[in-house]
């Protein structure tokens, strides 16, 4: 099995895990077992209201948003809560190149850019609770009003 050493844990360091379970893919198809990995910065408020959602970009992970992240920095954790979400399929957890057969790589299910959306959004509402966020980083605004 093939595992790009940028994903390994010794580089992308600390990093929390969340299970959806077997995922319904929208064209059809199931990811069985998918976890996706991430983490937060700041604090939560009570109302749940301070959410900004910063969602890894194809091949990219949470690590990359690290020199972002800072009182001093774009995405200030003392004002919002920063959850950063890694997309399932970038070897961290969940990809074609770690599936159980038959599931792995050519014959690995099709997925579009709604199964992550959609995966992002059952962790956010069923892991944290949050059911609206303040705002997203990425372009996702025509994706997000379909969920």
């Amino acid at each position: 099995m093939f595992k790009n050493e940028f994903y390994l844990q010794d580089n992308e360091g600390s990093f929390e895990i969340y299970n959806l379970g077997d995922f319904e893919l929208e064209d059809g198809g199931v990811i069985s077992d998918l976890k996706i990995t991430f983490s937060t910065y700041g604090e939560l408020n009570n109302s749940k209201n301070n959410v900004i959602v910063v969602p890894a970009w194809f091949s990219g992970t949470r690590k990359d948003y690290e020199s972002y992240i800072a009182e001093e920095r774009a995405l200030n954790p003392s004002e919002y809560f920063f959850i950063v979400i890694n997309q399932f399929g970038n070897e961290l957890l969940s990809s074609t190149h770690n599936s159980p057969e038959p599931a792995i790589m050519e014959n690995s299910p099709k997925v579009r850019m709604i199964d992550y959306v959609r995966a992002q959004h059952q962790f956010i509402s069923k892991k944290l609770g949050i059911g609206e966020i303040a705002l997203t980083v990425g372009k996702f605004k025509r994706v997000l009003q379909t969920v």
